[in-house]
């Protein structure tokens, strides 16, 4: 038995509360919160911009590394279906990836290094094991990242999917596959090998094999232009106030984008984010039973 309707309303009010207070308190412009019940509650506060119009609670917003959840669904469906093993090299379909160099050491010049022990595998990537990653201390490998554009950032990636992993492939592993953990470039690369796996953009496969499905009909890489007036601006906090970095109903989301984004990252509204399609608990516990790197797999 779920909770009574006297219960849900007490919970979402204190949860409009919070969201006011946030707003109230100058931490962000406009939040959408969610009471999750069998009849989802979805409360909005704040703007969908800086002096602008009242946030809705079906507002389309950047959902960003809540992507590699659904990329991770994606993938451990196309394991259970048979088409690739969780311990399966990637490199029949990502070629870019073979005879992989690892840096020495993680702040290494880019030509000290040696020859990977083993093939990047689908675990690896599902676990951020791969060898590639975001990092936080400065070095040769972080600086070429950023030249060559394949470093991450809060926007997407003007490279289509394929000319940014053979930026990728041109750089060496921090770590031996399987033997370290960092956050981020494996799900893209994970998001590449999807579309290579199942033979078109992985934003056709999603939309197809999840997002319709599960009538997840505000959910893609994308906003499209019926929905551009419920995407929200976008923002950073510097020097305490909100300064702009994407306007309300435009900048990089804003319509199709001109190249393959099978690397990129997902816009969603609250509630359809609380829809799932997932994999069978055998299949999420073996991809799981080794999660940060602590163990060659």
């Amino acid at each position: 038995m779920g909770p009574s309707p006297a219960t849900i309303d007490v919970v979402t009010g204190a949860l409009e509360d919070l969201l006011r207070r946030h707003v109230e308190a100058g931490t962000v412009p406009g939040a959408v919160g969610l009471l999750g019940t069998d009849e989802p509650e979805v409360v909005a506060a704040g703007v969908a911009s800086v002096g602008g119009r009242p946030l809705g609670a079906d507002a389309v917003v950047r959902i960003q590394s809540m992507t590699k959840a659904v990329t991770a669904v994606a993938a451990l469906r196309e394991v259970e279906a048979g088409r690739i093993g969780l311990d399966d090299g990637v490199e029949p379909w990502l070629p870019e990836l073979s005879h992989r160099r690892v840096l020495v050491r993680p702040d290494a010049a880019l030509d000290d290094t040696v020859a990977a022990v083993r093939p990047i595998t689908l675990r690896h990537l599902l676990t951020n094991a791969s060898g590639y990653g975001m990092a936080l201390d400065e070095s040769p490998l972080t600086r070429a990242m950023a030249a060559n554009g394949t470093e991450a950032g809060p926007e997407p990636s003007p490279l289509g999917a394929d000319a940014w992993l053979a930026r990728l492939a041109e750089l060496p592993l921090t770590f031996q596959p399987g033997e370290g953990w960092r956050y981020h470039h494996s799900f893209a690369v994970l998001g590449i090998l999807l579309a290579r796996l199942t033979g078109r953009p992985l934003a056709e496969h999603l939309a197809e094999d999840l997002f319709g499905p599960l009538g997840m009909v505000d959910t893609g890489f994308w906003v499209p232009e019926t929905a551009l007036d419920r995407l929200p601006a976008a923002y950073r906090f510097d020097d305490g106030r909100f300064l702009e970095t994407e306007p309300a109903g435009g900048g990089p989301y804003a319509g199709p984008p001109a190249v393959d984004v099978s690397h990129g990252e997902l816009v969603s509204t609250c509630a359809t984010t609380t829809a799932s399609c997932a994999p069978s608990p055998t299949t999420a516990q073996r991809a799981h039973r080794w999660s940060h790197g602590s163990t060659a797999a």
